[in-house]
């Protein structure tokens, strides 16, 4: 887990996707407009609308959030139907990673979180959320403490920013308690010094994931 990465710009369509002719108002120009928003989606953002499901791959983020965000609020539109979130990830920015899963469980939709490759330091608690977790045989899960450059500052901010870095630690031992089979005391203490890697047949044994495939 890190912090204070630097923020993407919002996800949007690539120039020209998604905007029709001015004047235009045929039927076939908004099918077409629509078509091309859908593919601009999947394409650039990873977005698939019409299978439901919505691709997490890279650093957890404050663009990675907007993605997820303008995404399921399309499809809460629809329906409550299942949403599918696949996740590769080495992790990234703390806060970006907690207002993700905030989302996830917030959605009036069934989540199917489900881990490929790299799932990884603020990636770990994402797949967790899910209402229903699924994790591939050949990817790898990896939990530490949170690392930090706090700079050039003056002690008493470096000493407010170690104890807030101790309580968000305890939040998320305790959350990932919540989702998993394993007690607070286990997160906490694991991926102390040195980071702690598990194999997804350790996950589903700990009840961080209900199947594998």
């Amino acid at each position: 887990m890190r912090r204070n990465k630097s923020i993407k710009p919002s996800p949007r369509p690539r120039k020209g996707v998604g905007v029709s002719k001015i004047g235009s108002n045929t039927n076939t120009d908004n099918r077409l407009t629509h078509a091309q928003l859908m593919l601009g989606y999947m394409f650039e953002w990873g977005v698939d609308f019409q299978r439901r499901v919505i691709n997490l791959t890279g650093d957890v983020d404050d663009s990675m959030y907007d993605i997820l965000d303008v995404a399921l609020t399309a499809m809460e539109a629809e329906s409550k139907s299942t949403v599918t979130i696949k996740i590769n990830s080495l992790g990234g920015d703390t806060y970006a990673a907690m207002a993700i899963v905030g989302r996830i469980r917030e959605s009036t939709c069934y989540i199917v979180t489900k881990g490929y490759g790299a799932i990884m330091s603020a990636a770990t608690l994402i797949l967790a959320a899910g209402r229903r977790r699924m994790m591939s045989k050949f990817g790898w899960f990896m939990w530490h403490e949170a690392s930090y450059d706090p700079g050039y500052d003056r002690h008493s901010n470096h000493k407010a920013l170690i104890q807030q870095q101790e309580k968000e630690e305890k939040y998320w031992a305790k959350y990932m308690a919540e989702f998993t089979s394993k007690n607070e005391k286990f997160w906490a203490e694991n991926g102390v010094v040195k980071d702690a890697y598990f194999s997804a047949a350790q996950l589903l044994k700990m009840g961080v994931v209900d199947e594998l495939f």
